[in-house]
């Protein structure tokens, strides 16, 4: 033992782990395990124990960390005199331990440890990064064989590079070698993309962009543009210069045209493909700053079309698409250079008038739209004329921001309207005040509604022959708080626009069926109120049942009722029309043709329409005493109307001339200032009663 431990003091300088062992052997001379004799510092350093602790334990006891598992090896070394070298993973201590095992005298041995960790991570690491490498050249080649895209690979300081080219799955890859690459790339691709793609690869290169995208439009085989996305990683030396860039080029054309398609729907109006509000937010900035370059004027032109919801309400929404999608169309090629026309909605549009110096320049311009609707349209196989109203705001003299140049443009289209519409106004400073007054009745006109501030007024209607009273019209009137009387002209048409004419009209036939009702209930002999329907109430939903509950709540008879309906409504014989007017005649209700002489339509229409009654319009009646022309149409409408079994009403008579005129040529029935103005109901009652009164209304003119 002394030998051994002289020698153990000879590697007690080793700076590695070493340790000495002695065989134990049973009675046979079998070895059954071993014991440690001697260790140096490294080695008590490395199994964190004494030496004075580990001497004389059993090698199950201490060594089966450090070399478990070799207890065979050891027996080997002991019996053969060979000398074995082992590498073992020790789990307990996380480390890679390469031992040499040397004999040393008979049934001793020595064990040298050494630390490998380092050196065997390293290698693994090697091991893993090749088959990393392995893996992503296999992953590339598929990615290159199983993808239609375009494979690049541009080394940057010799700028040249690969492509790897494939149409489809059925051919193979076919490699293009591309000297100077830039270049030669930069070639193919669009020269509107140009820049915006070398900007992209300069910020990407120069590391401001955590990696490259960049979509844009190259030339191909057969000299179109299609689309790609061009996408790709670079890799920069250690003095931070890039030296090798690959990615790929993915063909998106159809991608971009679906894309043009969506975006082509969600700017334009699908029914008049006019671009609509979405594009005007877009292009009128667009538009003003052009202006403004080129010191030009911009013309703002709010524009409706006049009378739509009549025709709408007539001849049904498919009917009014068709004539939409005509005033698209001519808007359309109108201004297809110079300005745009935009959908606002329904049927308002907007116009933008462009590259004008002059106010002169934008009203020829409008004069020449507006003589687009002065013939006859045949829609559908029918003929109707479409006029427009076109309010006009300037920029910058009327206002430099949309808000302001739409509200002077609504007002100035607002103004056209009132002056017969079919035209185009100017804005003008005067209108706030106008535009004001609209919407301040507008306001009133919902308030009268609610606290019964309208009334009826009631003109008479004559038997020319006895001058007899067959009935009345109901006339509206409004006596605003704080305005005072509003004439009907100017009032009706808000509360059509509005849409209060619905409830306003049904007001005005409760209340003249509740009147007529108790004039009979009074002792009166029954006669016929008579009560105008504007196209708007003509064409609302349920009017039939509507006018039936109306005569049940007044209990008035259908037939001391009477309905008026313009010629307006009543030229576009529909079906549908005749339809309403029959249901209505056959409740007992006679039907009226108010305003006759006034519509574009020939007579033939007369014949079709479930009338009894034709009103003559006034403007015929005025020009009796001064022109041979009206006596002619008169005499003419009168012979027509009686052919037609109809009953003939001379509106608007003035003067005695005027009655004698149509008594001698056979009208039927008038009414007029110059026989009785409208009255109150209290007036009414007066005059019914007064049977002396109506006499001498008439004893001055021969009828008594």
């Amino acid at each position: 033992m002394n030998t051994c431990f002289g020698k153990c003091f000879l590697f007690s300088k080793i700076a590695v782990p070493m340790a000495f062992y002695e065989m134990i052997y049973n009675k046979e001379g079998k070895p059954i395990d071993y014991q440690i004799i001697d260790a140096n510092p490294a080695y008590e350093e490395e199994v964190g124990k004494s030496r004075e602790e580990i001497l004389g334990k059993k090698g199950l006891e201490v060594m089966d960390q450090a070399v478990d598992g070799g207890f065979y090896d050891f027996c080997k070394v002991t019996e053969t005199g060979e000398v074995l070298r082992l590498e073992k993973y020790e789990n307990s201590i996380n480390k890679y331990v390469v031992m040499t095992i040397f004999p040393f005298q008979k049934s001793q041995f020595a064990i040298l440890f050494y630390d490998n960790t380092v050196y065997k991570k390293k290698e693994q690491a090697l091991v893993e990064r090749q088959k990393t490498m392995d893996k992503y050249e296999e992953i590339y080649e598929l990615v290159v064989e199983g993808s239609n895209d375009e494979i690049w690979d541009w080394l940057i300081l010799e700028d040249e590079g690969i492509i790897y080219l494939k149409n489809c799955c059925d051919f193979p890859i076919k490699e293009e070698l591309l000297k100077p690459f830039y270049a030669r790339r930069i070639a193919r691709i669009h020269p509107e993309d140009v820049k915006e793609v070398e900007k992209t690869v300069k910020k990407y290169l120069a590391r401001e962009e955590d990696y490259y995208k960049c979509e844009y439009r190259v030339k191909q085989e057969d000299g179109t543009y299609g689309w790609v996305l061009s996408r790709g990683k670079a890799i920069w030396n250690e003095q931070g210069y890039p030296i090798r860039m690959a990615g790929s080029y993915t063909d998106i054309t159809e991608k971009k045209f679906a894309e043009e398609k969506f975006r082509y729907v969600a700017y334009h109006d699908t029914l008049t493909y006019l671009p609509n509000k979405i594009a005007f937010e877009e292009m009128f900035p667009q538009m003003i700053k052009k202006a403004e370059l080129n010191r030009e004027l911009l013309g703002f032109v709010f524009l409706d079309v006049d009378n739509f919801k009549h025709i709408n309400d007539m001849k049904g929404h498919s009917f009014g698409d068709q004539v939409l999608k005509r005033i698209g169309a001519i808007f359309q090629d109108y201004f297809h250079e110079e300005g745009a026309v935009f959908r606002w909605g329904g049927d308002e549009f907007i116009i933008l008038i462009s590259s004008v110096q002059t106010v002169k320049e934008i009203e020829t311009r409008l004069l020449e739209l507006l003589e687009r609707f002065q013939h006859p349209w045949i829609v559908d196989q029918f003929e109707l004329f479409i006029t427009i109203s076109l309010g006009v705001s300037l920029y910058p003299y009327d206002g430099k921001h949309v808000e302001v140049l739409l509200q002077k443009a609504d007002m100035a289209m607002y103004q056209a309207k009132q002056k017969g519409k079919n035209r185009y106004q100017l804005y003008e400073k005067t209108m706030e005040n106008s535009f004001l007054r609209k919407i301040e009745i507008e306001r009133g006109l919902r308030k009268a509604l609610k606290y019964q501030q309208f009334e009826l007024h009631y003109q008479p209607l004559f038997r020319i022959r006895t001058g007899k009273i067959i009935g009345m019209e109901a006339l509206l009137r409004w006596n605003h708080p704080e305005l005072g009387p509003i004439s009907p002209l100017e009032f009706i048409p808000i509360a059509e626009e509005s849409g209060l004419i619905i409830p306003i009209g049904e007001w005005v036939l409760r209340e003249a069926c509740r009147q007529n009702k108790r004039w009979q209930q009074m002792g009166f002999d029954p006669i016929k109120i008579s009560v105008n329907l504007s196209a708007h109430q003509f064409f609302q939903p349920h009017l039939k049942e509507k006018i039936i509950t109306i005569l049940k709540e007044t209990k008035l008879n259908p037939r001391y009722l009477e309905l008026e309906v313009t010629e307006s409504v009543a030229v576009e014989s529909s079906q549908k029309i005749i339809e309403i007017l029959t249901e209505l005649k056959e409740l007992g209700i006679s039907i009226a043709l108010d305003d006759f002489g006034t519509g574009y339509s020939s007579l033939n229409y007369l014949q079709w329409l479930p009338i009894q009654h034709l009103k003559i319009d006034q403007s015929f009646i005025k020009g009796l005493e001064f022109s041979s022309t009206e006596v002619f149409i008169i005499q003419s409408l009168i012979s027509l109307a009686h052919h037609l079994d109809l009953v003939v009403t001379a509106e608007g008579i003035e003067t005695e001339q005027q009655f004698e005129f149509l008594r001698n040529y056979g009208c039927d029935t008038v009414q007029g200032y110059f026989l009785s103005p409208p009255l109150l109901k209290d007036e009414c009652e007066e005059l019914l009663k007064s049977k002396n009164r109506i006499k001498n209304s008439f004893s001055d003119i021969g009828l008594y």
